[in-house]
């Protein structure tokens, strides 16, 4: 009876003792490893959201999981392997390189010649090690789809061979059997070779998305772009960039991306800047070669003329003609450029004095199609302002509207086919005008007049006479179409978006006879609203408000492809992320990922501040702005117009898009 009581009480005593550590008591713990990986979940299958190195302080918000610790490093939170983790107070575990913690039984040995079965990597950021523990040596780090041979197994690991290299993987990152091709090929930014034997690293990346370019220019071909945590070797320096070597990647990266270790310093090898070779002189084809055509000169003589427009949006400038070369810029559809050769697929092309290779989906040349002509160059000398009053609308898309009636002048705004404006004067070829708020000028070409005051006639009398006073109303939707008569084949006499006051005139069968901003059409009854709608103004303490007129300063600001702050210029992401991250919150910087930012709301229901991602056809998202409230939106559009606001409508609406809110969501989501 007392031995079972004093069992009792032992069991009691340690029931206690365990109870006396809560699995969420916050504990501070030091890294024991370098290069540990913080991951967003409890296990080596979820994304790294940083790379640590030895001693750094780490909190412990949750031991309930032995394996893995909930923790807080440097304000970003996520989870980490315990077996890297010492609390703070803890007398240093025993060296464990005197004696195996447990024994590793290997099935079979890995020879020295890859013979095995095939397989590959099935995850990002995969490391092989010299032998099957967490504590073993890293030989390299690789992504999905590298391929291996599977040589053995050794408890929860496998013995494979990647590149020659022998050593072992976690078994759940490595299947069996061959990767399937990506569906769209794209060149990969981190290569998977392992530094080379006896090379240390001396620097890490300390800012995600740093390029990596071929010569110490922003304007230089971008070679790679790497992440935050990343390891490198920085060789020397040249003006505001290091010479480095990043996973055999030679190059330069300004040095506000790099952090170079303390200890040691950099290895002392100084490599001067290389001097770039003379590129040839283009050679036009007159048909399709076998192989690529010579690059063309940087720089266009000024009496070039261009023969070509994009037809497409996003289309990538390749350094050779093939999918797999380096991507040196992107452009939009209705863009001008120089085409002096064929490679393939590939025209030869000068863009903007950028030389390159553009696939021929993406361009059509002026032979093929005639009626596409470049924005004429204005006349020689200034002519001037004659008064008019006259309304009409734009004739084409992408039209510029430009502070001066000049090509060389600031663009204000671009707009769509059968936008409606207002002429209020005419110099020489150019039109003055004013279009949904904005006073500019127009290239005469792409305005078309209304011959008589009413844009067009009344298509059948009404069976009861018109009210002269109508009753006052609103557009209830995005996009919605005015058209000139109640039928879907009508012509559009104008798009507007939800709040757009209209005055009602009459009901016809499924239509309603309106006017909007005195023209006179007929909208979908489903779209029309009656009475007043109040329009609250916009409260300047509310967060979207700040976050749409903090990015409105940088109208103007130039495009600049991989750009993400205002010393360098933006690209269209770029600008989405300097300004979400400016109010703290964490942003992935691809628009494609920023679809994950934030919360879906509906296009009825858009606020300032809300990120607005266009598709590119299909599901893919290729280009991102920033809604300002009024049906317009703030963007980083293109290299000729740069940072400039559109209207959300025509051209913007009929590609489609997913309206994300940022602000008032998670600061810690997804992006960290």
């Amino acid at each position: 009876m007392r031995k079972n009581l004093i069992c009792l009480l032992l069991i009691a005593g340690l029931l206690f003792s365990l109870a006396a550590v809560p699995a969420s008591a916050e504990d501070k713990a030091v890294l024991t490893g370098d290069g540990v990986n913080l991951r967003s979940g409890p296990g080596f299958q979820y994304e790294v959201l940083g790379c640590y190195a030895e001693g750094t302080e780490v909190l412990i918000i949750d031991r309930s999981n032995a394996e893995w610790y909930a923790v807080t490093v440097e304000g970003t939170r996520g989870f980490m392997h315990s077996s890297y983790l010492r609390l703070v107070g803890e007398e240093p575990a025993e060296p464990a390189e005197t004696e195996e913690p447990e024994p590793i039984v290997v099935v079979t040995e890995p020879p020295a010649a890859p013979t095995g079965e095939a397989g590959y990597i099935n995850a990002m950021y995969v490391r092989l090690r010299s032998g099957a523990s967490l504590d073993a040596t890293i030989l390299g780090e690789y992504n999905r789809g590298a391929a291996l041979t599977i040589t053995g197994t050794a408890g929860e690991w496998t013995a494979v061979v990647i590149n020659g290299v022998s050593g072992y993987v976690y078994s759940s990152f490595v299947s069996r059997g061959t990767a399937a091709p990506e569906t769209t090929p794209a060149p990969e930014a981190t290569p998977e070779p392992a530094p080379e034997p006896g090379d240390e690293t001396n620097a890490v990346l300390i800012k995600d998305d740093a390029c990596l370019f071929e010569e110490p220019s922003f304007y230089s071909t971008i070679k790679g772009s790497f992440n935050k945590g990343e390891r490198l070797t920085v060789t020397g320096e040249a003006g505001d960039f290091y010479v480095v070597n990043i996973y055999g990647y030679l190059g330069y990266i300004h040095k506000d991306n790099v952090s170079k270790d303390e200890a040691g310093g950099p290895i002392v090898i100084v490599t001067p800047a290389p001097t770039p070779a003379p590129t040839p002189e283009p050679t036009p084809a007159p048909t399709p070669a076998p192989t690529p055509e010579p690059t063309p000169a940087p720089t266009p003589a000024i009496e070039d003329e261009t023969n070509a427009v994009l037809i497409k949006d996003d289309a990538c400038l390749f350094e050779e003609p093939s999918f797999y070369s380096t991507i040196k810029g992107s452009f939009n559809k209705g863009e001008r450029l120089t085409v002096t050769g064929e490679a393939g697929d590939f025209y030869v092309v000068n863009i903007y004095g950028y030389p390159g290779y553009i696939h021929k989906d993406n361009v059509l040349k002026d032979v093929d199609a005639p009626e596409a002509t470049p924005e004429p160059t204005p006349a020689p000398t200034a002519t001037p302002v004659t008064p008019e009053s006259k309304t009409g609308y734009v004739n084409a898309d992408h039209v510029h509207l430009r502070s001066e009636p000049s090509t060389s002048s600031a663009i204000k705004a671009v707009f769509d086919k059968n936008t409606r404006l207002t002429v209020t004067g005419r110099s020489g070829e150019w039109l003055a005008v004013s279009i949904q708020g904005y006073e500019g000028y127009m290239h005469g070409d792409y305005v078309t007049l209304d011959e008589t005051p009413e844009p067009t006639p009344e298509p059948t009398p009404e069976p009861t006479p018109e009210p002269t006073d109508g009753e006052e109303g609103y557009v209830k939707g995005n996009s919605v179409n005015l058209r000139s008569e109640p039928s879907m084949n009508g012509q559009i006499l104008g798009t507007y978006n939800s709040g757009t006051k209209l005055t009602i005139l009459s009901v016809d069968g499924d239509w309603t006879k309106v006017i909007i901003n005195g023209i006179r059409g007929y909208v979908f009854s489903s779209y029309v609203g009656r009475g007043e709608i109040i329009e609250t103004p916009p409260d300047p303490s509310d967060e979207g408000v700040q976050m749409a007129q903090f990015a409105l300063q940088y109208v103007g600001y130039p495009y600049v492809w991989g750009g993400k702050s205002p010393d360098t210029g933006f690209d269209c992401s770029g600008l989405a992320y300097y300004t979400y991250t400016h109010f703290g919150y964490s942003m992935y910087r691809v628009a494609n990922d920023q679809t994950r930012n934030g919360v879906h709301v509906d296009a009825s229901d858009l606020q300032p501040g809300d990120l607005l991602c266009f598709y590119s056809g299909g599901s893919y998202v290729g280009h991102v702005g920033i809604y300002i409230g009024g049906g317009k939106f703030v963007h980083a559009s293109t290299y000729t117009t740069g940072v400039i606001i559109s209207e959300l409508s025509g051209y913007y609406t009929q590609r489609g898009f997913e309206a994300r809110r940022i602000a008032g969501t998670s600061k810690g989501g997804p992006g960290d």
